[in-house]
């Protein structure tokens, strides 16, 4: 994995977890949350990537658990 992950990539995964979420569903799973979260800071510091060190333990794991499901997950 590499030590960035850039916007797009975040877009991605956002997007495939949301549409794995069932549709009437009210509240984002915890992944999700967590994601937005990040891609949230992200669009408001105009950050186009973001280095894995800069981020808590919590999303490093989590980003980390996406990036090697990735190949199982299809092309975005």
């Amino acid at each position: 994995m590499s030590e960035r992950i850039e916007v797009l990539q975040l877009e991605a995964w956002i997007n495939r977890l949301r549409a794995a979420q069932p549709p009437d569903a009210v509240e984002l799973s915890e992944p999700l949350q967590v994601l937005a979260e990040l891609y949230g800071g992200m669009i408001y510091a105009g950050q186009s990537a973001v280095e894995l060190a800069d981020l808590g333990e919590a999303q490093r794991a989590l980003l980390q658990r996406l990036a090697a499901d990735a190949p199982a997950m299809g092309p975005t």
